[in-house]
């Protein structure tokens, strides 16, 4: 889903942040993350990243993340964004901020200790379904 949002500042009036709360990539290590600088736009993006889902396990998600997180560090139009201010800072330079999500809870493993884990690794959203014949 894309939206984009009003920028309300007492500043001069920039373009509205375009926001994709969940796109994907091949599930990959080796994918090619450059191609999330499609998303750059006047006034910023933010982009959510999948990174996994119900039959991941979570060992399969950290590879996936730590891998990806080292290549879009490396890449100047990218943004590893863990706040607010890392989104507005991104907007401001130009950049695409990216952060990432789980579609489904499988990746936790049960443990629900996971989601501090996958919150330090840049996962901001997660959905909890769970489905049938699932983990």
């Amino acid at each position: 889903m894309m939206r984009t949002v009003p920028n309300e500042s007492s500043g001069p009036r920039r373009p509205p942040l375009l926001w994709e709360q969940h796109c994907c990539l091949p599930l990959e290590r080796c994918a090619d993350v450059g191609e999330l600088a499609r998303y750059r736009r006047p006034g910023g993006s933010f982009v959510s990243v999948n990174v996994g889902y119900v039959p991941h396990s979570a060992e399969d998600v950290t590879g996936l993340i730590a891998s990806w997180r080292q290549r879009i560090a490396a890449d100047e139009r990218l943004r590893l964004a863990a706040s607010v201010d890392d989104v507005e800072a991104a907007g401001r330079a130009g950049d695409v901020a990216v952060a990432f999500d789980l579609e489904g809870s499988g990746p936790l493993d049960g443990q629900l200790d996971q989601v501090r884990h996958f919150y330090d690794l840049g996962v901001r959203t997660m959905t909890c379904v769970r489905f049938p014949n699932s983990r």
